[in-house]
Order: C-alpha cells, then sequence, then structure tokens
C-alpha cells in the first residue's frame, strides 16, 4: 500500500517481540526516504518522448 506518497515501507505489524522488529523502522526510513528521492530525480529527466523512443528502438530490433 502507498501511503503519504511513500512508495517503500516496512511491515505494518512487526513482531513486538523480535529485536529487529522492535527498530526495523526507524532504521530503514530513512534508506527509503532517500532512494525514493534518488529515484523521483531520476524520473524528472525523463519524457514520454523518451519513452516511446525507446520503443521505437524495441520494436525495431
Amino acid at each position: 500500500m502507498v501511503k503519504d506518497n511513500e512508495l517503500f515501507s516496512v511491515h505494518n505489524n512487526p513482531n513486538p517481540n523480535c529485536v529487529v522488529g522492535q527498530n526495523i523502522q526507524g532504521s530503514v526510513e530513512h534508506y527509503f526516504h532517500r532512494a525514493q528521492r534518488a529515484m523521483e530525480d531520476e524520473l524528472k529527466t525523463m519524457t514520454i518522448k523518451d519513452v516511446i523512443n525507446d520503443l521505437r528502438k524495441d520494436v525495431q530490433s
């Protein structure tokens, strides 16, 4: 599920008896945000024209 415009998420109900489960959300959240920003920045450089050109190349091969 995408919530609050976030593409990546961790398990909503981690096991509270598990040391990893207790801490995983806070530990990986920063990495997920960085990855999402990097992907969004990369997508900003692409256009529909780029996609169409790639499709044309693939069809011609």
